[in-house]
């Protein structure tokens, strides 16, 4: 899934041939992943498991929160780069696994579970998670923690109108 909610309010504004420019925020959270795979396993797609799917959106206040009705669910992450994925999710939260099936291991194809600490995901706020993928005698889970400081989303201009 590949979804972002963005949100602008400008309030006294005259009608105008011109336009009216905005400035938006992002109302989800983005979580990246960036893989180190130095025994160059094979693998097709990384899943985010344990989110939430669904939000309220308070339009009056520009605010989103999680809606729990749905229950956990699975997301497939978008390939950004060889070894980078994204996914942006409602802000909630989580502990949440990364699941990442490999094959070419000299145990034959596994697949890997990474248990991310829980944090609150935060709307507007981008997270960094790395994952080293090892195979190590089958296994069950292998801890990962988000490193770093919390950084804003950077900003990305004004959108005006034809």
């Amino acid at each position: 899934m590949w979804s972002d909610l963005l949100i602008s309010k400008k309030t006294g504004v005259a009608p105008s041939k011109d336009g009216v420019s905005l400035q938006f925020d992002h109302m989800m959270s983005r979580l990246e992943l960036e893989i180190t795979n130095e025994n160059a396993y094979t693998f097709t797609y990384v899943r985010v498991k344990e989110s939430y799917l669904t939000a309220n959106i308070d339009w009056d206040n520009l605010s989103v929160s999680v809606n729990t009705t749905g229950g956990r669910k699975n997301i497939t992450a978008r390939k950004l780069s060889d070894n980078n994925y994204a996914v942006h999710i409602v802000p909630q939260p989580a502990a949440l696994v990364i699941e990442i099936p490999v094959s070419g291991t000299q145990y034959g194809d596994q697949t890997l579970t990474f248990n991310l600490e829980s944090k609150t995901y935060q709307s507007g706020f981008k997270y960094k998670a790395l994952i080293k993928l090892t195979v190590d005698p089958p296994r069950d889970e292998t801890p990962v923690s988000i490193i770093g400081p919390i950084n804003p989303w950077k900003e990305g201009g004004e959108v005006g109108q034809q």
